[in-house]
C-alpha cells in the first residue's frame, strides 16, 4: 500500500479533530440552578373618614364616624429546586415583601368660629393581615 500526501493529510485532519473534541461532562455539571422568588405585594389600608370645617361653618354627625379596616397584603410562598445529585447546585429562595394594611382613621378639623358636632361615636378601622409569605431553599 503507497502512503500518498493526501492519506497523511487525512490521517493529521481526523488527528486534529479527536483532540479538539469536547471532553464529556457528568449530570452533576448540567443540572441548572432552579432559583426561585415571590413578587412583593401593594398596601391595602382601610378608607379614613375626614371632617373638616373652616370659617363659621358647622359640621354635625348624627351618627358614627368609622374608618375602614385594612385589608390582606400576603405575598407567595418560594421554594428553591433541588438538584438531587450532590453538585452543591440547588436553587435559592427568596420571598417578596408584603405591604401595610393599616386601618383607616377618622380626623375631625375645625378652625376659626367653626363647630363639628359627633352625637355617635369616631373610631378608627382594624388593621388588616401582612404576611410575607416562606422562603425555602432547595437541598441537594
Amino acid at each position: 500500500m503507497k502512503f500518498t500526501i493526501i492519506s497523511s493529510l487525512v490521517v493529521a485532519a481526523c488527528a486534529l479533530t479527536a483532540a479538539a473534541s469536547p471532553a464529556p461532562v457528568g449530570m452533576n455539571a448540567l443540572t441548572a440552578r432552579q432559583d426561585a422568588t415571590s413578587g412583593d405585594t401593594g398596601n391595602t389600608d382601610g378608607g379614613s373618614v375626614r371632617n373638616t370645617a373652616s370659617g363659621e361653618s358647622t359640621i354635625k354627625n348624627k351618627g358614627n364616624n368609622r374608618g375602614g379596616d385594612g385589608g390582606h397584603s400576603i405575598s407567595g410562598d418560594a421554594t428553591g429546586g433541588s438538584s438531587g445529585t450532590g453538585s452543591g447546585s440547588s436553587g435559592d429562595a427568596t420571598s417578596g415583601d408584603s405591604g401595610d394594611a393599616n386601618g383607616g382613621k377618622v380626623d375631625n378639623n375645625a378652625s376659626g368660629d367653626s363647630v363639628i358636632g359627633n352625637k355617635g361615636n369616631n373610631r378608627g378601622g382594624d388593621g388588616g393581615k401582612s404576611k410575607s409569605g416562606d422562603a425555602i431553599g432547595g437541598s441537594d
